[in-house]
């Protein structure tokens, strides 16, 4: 799965489907610095303005659109333990800025993706360890006799 799908997976399972207008932009937005543009952490109005002209809108519209993904996960409180595990300490008492919400958003898609790397190496290891385990158990047949 892309970095996009991860990401995209993530918002749904926080209760936005692709009905919202900012999924796309958050998802925009995650990727665009996950892809190294600038993290833009102290002034968000940068992003925004790129993130516009991808979109050919205003970075007033980024902006209200990315704040209404955020309200309603942090109204609707669909998964309540999922919002924990990404936001920690925002919980379910604090609503997030847009922009620590799109980096909690990308950190916690990082960390997941390196723990599912990990995962597939540490797999992928044990089945070759396996297979040759399964080689050595399984005699080697002997060659024929040749006839004189």
């Amino acid at each position: 799965m892309t970095f996009e799908g991860h990401a995209r997976k993530l918002l749904k399972r926080l209760g936005i489907d692709r009905h919202y207008n900012g999924i796309e932009y958050v998802i925009a937005c995650i990727n665009y610095i996950n892809d190294g543009g600038k993290t833009f952490l102290p002034n968000t109005l940068k992003l925004y303005e790129e993130m516009a002209k991808k979109f050919n809108v205003a970075p007033t519209a980024i902006d209200s659109n990315i704040r209404q993904v955020v309200r309603v996960i942090f109204k609707k409180r669909t998964n309540p333990k999922l919002i924990r595990a990404i936001f920690g300490e925002y919980n379910l008492t604090h609503r997030p800025s847009n922009m620590e919400f799109i980096m909690s958003m990308l950190i916690y898609i990082r960390y997941n993706l390196d723990f599912e790397a990990y995962a597939a190496r540490e797999i992928e290891e044990y089945e070759k360890k396996e297979a040759k385990k399964r080689q050595k158990l399984i005699p080697e047949p002997e060659p024929e006799p040749t006839p004189p």
